[in-house]
């Protein structure tokens, strides 16, 4: 009989061992790579919209290329292309639920001498970003909230 309940005990340990352990599977991707479109809204209304392609790199380094202001706003030009330098750092906080989260900060610059600035600070939630925007630069200066997101598949 003790034999039994030993028996019993050990089983019912090796199964509940087993339980919580497994993945759930990933319903997002793990980082933020691909295609994002961002609007940059002030008062409610569309100051700038933009678009660009990220690929994370080692550590927080963001690649950004294909940057294009299809709505410029007062500061930048629509034929946007390699003339400003962009840079973008992304810091992953964690996979929650199969959905990337952590914060990224992207800036545009004006290769002029203080030339506008554009600097995006928020958080990354899936295939969605949302924070806020700053403008600084001679008749440039301006804030608001801002939302990128990706398409999806």
């Amino acid at each position: 009989m003790r034999r039994l309940k030993f028996t019993t005990l050990a089983f019912a340990a090796l199964v509940l061992a087993g339980c919580g352990g497994g993945s759930t599977g990933n319903s997002g991707p793990n980082n933020i790579n691909g295609n994002w479109f961002a609007s940059l809204d002030t008062n409610s209304t569309t100051l700038y919209a933009f678009s660009v392609t990220l690929t994370q790199g080692a550590g927080t380094t963001v690649a950004i290329t294909d940057f294009s202001f299809p709505q410029p706003g007062p500061c930048f030009l629509s034929d946007f292309t390699s003339a400003y330098p962009v840079a973008g750092t992304f810091t992953q906080t964690g996979i929650s639920n199969g959905v990337l989260n952590g914060n990224f900060s992207m800036s545009i610059t004006t290769p002029e001498p203080g030339g506008p600035t554009l600097t995006l600070q928020g958080t990354v939630n899936g295939v969605t970003m949302t924070g806020t925007w700053t403008g600084t630069g001679t008749n440039c200066s301006g804030s608001g909230s801002f939302l990128m997101s990706q398409p999806l598949p």
